[in-house]
């Protein structure tokens, strides 16, 4: 059966990598926080030349734990009878030594050197593959070996396809392993359109892009050498987000985490959640091959929003507003045993650790959906509001206020294009509207805002609530001139907020009318040509511009003519005023 597997399951190929030692002279204690740390069974014990020398599982470790034995070295239970295979040793042979064997793990050897270790759960994934393929096992649907590349025909552009296909070439010809994972996979899945490329390259990351910068003309490269990272901008307007295959820890709940170069399945395993932990080869000789262990597909398939591991949300409390964001974004449905994980980190305040950066990238993330009045209320049922402020409360009717602030939206962005990024706000408003102004600085400032969007929060805010109450009931007409009064010193944002907000038709046309009309009127007359009319230098030229716009915007003036008779006659008056009031106080 499996001389059918080929030369794709070698040694090589299975192993994961680079494999994780502890040195013979430390302690059971050091032991445990490896394996844990790792979130592995198994480690290799090393002597002080790195040489092999034996391995310790996590079953003997809490043995010793329950013995009180956790003080003593490594070396007084570590298993000293262990095989190892080379890189290209059959699949066969790996299957003898770790089925037939029992050896709890496998090291991949080259040079005398670890190079990789094998696992029970490896060889079990190749196992049950290839049993689903030949019907033994009829029930299990596990397939990672499906080909996408008629999927990516359709879904990439021929400028995608075409640029994935050259710098694979240039992959291959520096013997690295290039696949395309993450949520560009999932879309091609899904038979989305693909906007971002997210690559992941076993090998070496510099040579990889110097190479590509001398095939193509690179407008920009940014790369972050702490994650491993690197972002090429290509002439033709494309950008490739290219990491390192590697593995990832945490030091503590809601840190960075620590990265470390690795194989692809580690990679994969560090992911948020399973329909984000596939791998499309792009190499030449497999392009197109899905690589899914983690099952990812079928998730996909039947639309489950599902962790990777049960600490997910521990690590990364983000993972928590991310896995409601794709629930509302793909129509799919958190499983059960993730909502049960989710509700207890809220339960156990584990979500405490979240990095408040984080979080109000991830707000904004929700909030730039099409539609993120779902994801806002599956915020709210998971108890996971209380997170951007304790004191947040969903308004009522709150399902037709979203309803009302999309439409809203939908023409900010038919009349604004350009404002397009920016609408996430008008929701923010929407959400924190109930807040005091002291829990308003509060959240200004634990969120981080920029200056500008402080400001909204913090100032203008009060003053559109105050506006809706003042507007409520009432259904006199607003002139045009008073319309510009109300909204000239507030922020588009919150015109738009009040327009969606009101249920005063008279106070929505107004504030529509004046982001489109009346904030850019201006007379004809301008400051020299007062000054030419012979009005004095100084704060009668505002005064008089300011009542020729009000004339204006209420048609009282059309023309340029009209302009100079009105402010002729308007400072008439007001010299007479001023000779009036210049007399009484003489009198």
């Amino acid at each position: 059966m499996t001389e059918t597997l080929g030369s794709f399951y070698r040694a090589g190929n299975l192993m994961v990598y680079p494999p994780i030692s502890i040195g013979v002279d430390q302690t059971l204690k050091e032991a445990r926080e490896m394996l844990t740390k790792f979130s592995i069974n198994v480690l290799l014990v090393v002597d002080k030349e790195e040489r092999i020398i034996g391995f310790i599982s996590e079953h003997s470790v809490a043995k010793a734990l329950c013995y009180g034995l956790l003080d003593f070295p490594v070396s007084a239970f570590m298993n000293t009878e262990f095989l190892t295979v080379k890189p290209d040793s059959s699949f066969n042979e790996v299957k003898r030594i770790i089925i037939n064997l029992k050896q709890r793990i496998l090291p991949v050897m080259d040079n005398d050197r670890p190079v990789g270790v094998i696992t029970r759960t490896d060889v079990l994934h190749v196992l049950a593959e290839e049993s689903s393929k030949l019907g033994l096992v009829p029930n299990v649907h596990w397939d990672n070996r499906r080909n996408l590349t008629s999927l990516m025909g359709e879904n990439l552009s021929l400028l995608q396809i075409n640029i994935l296909k050259k710098i694979s070439f240039l992959a291959d010809k520096l013997g690295s392993q290039l696949y395309a994972v993450g949520g560009c996979v999932r879309d091609i899945i899904m038979r989305k359109p693909i906007h971002d490329l997210d690559l992941a390259l076993d090998g070496d990351l510099d040579d990889f892009v110097g190479q590509v910068a001398q095939v193509y003309r690179l407008t920009k490269v940014i790369s972050h050498q702490r994650f491993k990272t690197a972002t090429l901008h290509t002439i033709e307007g494309l950008v490739l987000d290219i990491s390192t295959t590697r593995r990832e820890h945490y030091e503590y709940p809601g840190a960075l985490p620590v990265i470390q170069t690795s194989s692809l399945r580690l990679d994969l395993y560090r992911r948020d959640f399973t329909i984000n932990s596939l791998a499309v080869v792009l190499n030449v000789k497999n392009f197109g091959e899905l690589l899914d262990f983690y099952r990812g597909y079928q998730d996909i398939k039947s639309g489950c929003i599902r962790v990777l591991h049960n600490l997910s949300f521990v690590e990364d409390p983000t993972r928590a507003f991310r896995a409601v964001r794709f629930e509302a974004r793909l129509g799919f449905k958190i499983s059960k045993m993730t909502a049960n994980l989710l509700e207890g980190a809220v339960r156990n305040n584990f979500l405490t650790s979240l990095d408040r950066r984080r979080l109000l990238h991830e707000l904004k993330l929700i909030l730039s959906e099409d539609d993120p009045g779902p994801a806002i209320q599956r915020l709210d049922e998971f108890g996971l509001l209380s997170y951007i402020h304790s004191k947040i409360v969903l308004p009522s009717r709150c399902h037709l206020l979203f309803t009302r602030f999309r439409q809203v939206r939908d023409w900010l962005i038919l009349t604004f294009p350009e404002r397009k990024s920016q609408t996430w706000f008008i929701y923010l408003l929407a959400l924190i509207e109930g807040l005091k102004k002291h829990e308003l600085m509060e959240l200004a400032s634990s969120l981080t805002f920029k200056k500008k969007e402080a400001q909204i929060l913090i100032t203008e805010l009060p003053v559109a609530l105050e506006l809706l109450v003042q507007y409520k009931y009432s259904s006199r007409p607003i002139r045009p001139s008073q319309a510009s009064d109300l909204f000239v010193d507030l922020s588009w944002i919150v015109v738009v907020f009040i327009i969606a907000r009101t249920e005063n038709m008279e106070l929505a046309q107004a504030g529509m009318a004046f982001l489109t009309i009346y904030q850019n009127c201006r007379p004809f007359l301008n400051g020299w040509d007062l000054l030419e009319l012979g009005l004095p230098q100084g704060p009668a030229i505002n005064r008089g511009l300011n009542f020729l716009r009000r004339a204006k915007l209420d048609g009282l003036v059309k023309t340029r003519v009209e302009e100079i008779n009105f402010i002729q006659h308007w400072w008439d008056k007001e010299r007479n005023l001023i000779s009036l009031k210049s007399g009484v106080k003489r009198f």
